[in-house]
């Protein structure tokens, strides 16, 4: 298949999508009253009151889970919670993938077109992508191929803005399951975005972007691990703990015991301080 020239500069690419044609259904979203209610596990359990049988099991689980990190002090402890907090949201996001159809679907068709973009887009001899390659491939995709994956625009957006975007600023190379990945994390995300689940999409894409840097998915991070993650999300020259705790005082408040009687050598970071700031400041 014959491919369009590379693009050279942003700019280009981001005029190129311009004219992309997305083909996300226009949604109304819940009630954040409705959507808390749910995500803080404040309706009865077991009684078919949340919007899907695996999202009550996540918010039952994590429920648990958080009670029982304010309640221990030992660092083995605290780290085999943030393991199993960040296993509910990948069984979420297993289970979820089944329920997908249409346009939220990456079929085996859709992903061979992505890998022949990516290998057109990823630098000789290199097999992966810089950040900075990631707005020309989605164009060289727009260019080549039907688009219609049903990414939604925010999602859109927050992936590849010309300057904005979080994986134009990723601070390790996707190689192309990498990217697989963060799509099909999205789409879900998308999926939930459809039904008018926005909180639930916005932790879902903030899921996308912190599993990329726990690639070992242990659910928590070193200073050095988690800053990668601030750097993905654009938040720079948080090197330290204090300056960690200075930024985020007001979403360390109702976390008990987060980060607290820890050094830089030892400090933990779980997803779920990542979940609430995603939140808490609309990214």
């Amino acid at each position: 298949m014959k491919f369009p020239t590379a693009i050279r500069k942003p700019g280009s690419a981001a005029r190129g999508l311009k004219k992309f044609k997305n083909p996300f259904p226009e949604v109304v979203a819940k009630s954040a009253k409705q959507q808390n209610y749910e995500r803080l596990g404040l309706l009865k359990f077991d009684s078919n009151s949340y919007h899907c049988r695996e999202y009550e099991t996540l918010v039952k689980g994590l429920k648990g889970t958080l009670q029982e990190y304010k309640n221990t002090r030992d660092s083995t402890t605290k780290k085999q919670i943030a393991e199993e907090e960040f296993n509910l949201w990948s069984a979420y996001v297993d289970h979820r993938s089944q329920s997908l159809a249409g346009q939220f679907r990456i079929t085996t068709q859709v992903e061979d077109s992505f890998r022949e973009v990516f290998d057109q887009a990823r630098r000789r001899k290199e097999y992966t992508i810089q950040g900075e390659d990631v707005l020309k491939f989605f164009d060289l995709y727009r260019q080549t191929f039907k688009f219609e994956t049903a990414f939604e625009p925010k999602n859109l957006i927050q992936m590849i803005h010309p300057y904005y975007g979080y994986l134009m600023h990723t601070p390790i190379a996707l190689s192309f399951d990498d990217l697989m990945k963060i799509f099909k994390i999205q789409l879900i995300s998308s999926f939930e975005r459809s039904l008018g689940q926005t909180f639930l999409a916005e932790e879902l894409a903030a899921f996308s972007y912190w599993q990329h840097i726990d690639q070992e998915g242990q659910g928590y991070l070193d200073l050095e691990g988690f800053g990668n993650v601030l750097k993905f999300l654009r938040f720079y020259n948080l090197e330290s703990l204090e300056a960690i705790r200075e930024e985020f005082a007001w979403t360390l408040l109702p976390l008990d015991g987060e980060l607290k009687n820890m050094t830089e050598e030892d400090a933990i970071f779980r997803f779920e301080l990542i979940r609430r700031i995603f939140l808490e400041r609309d990214l």
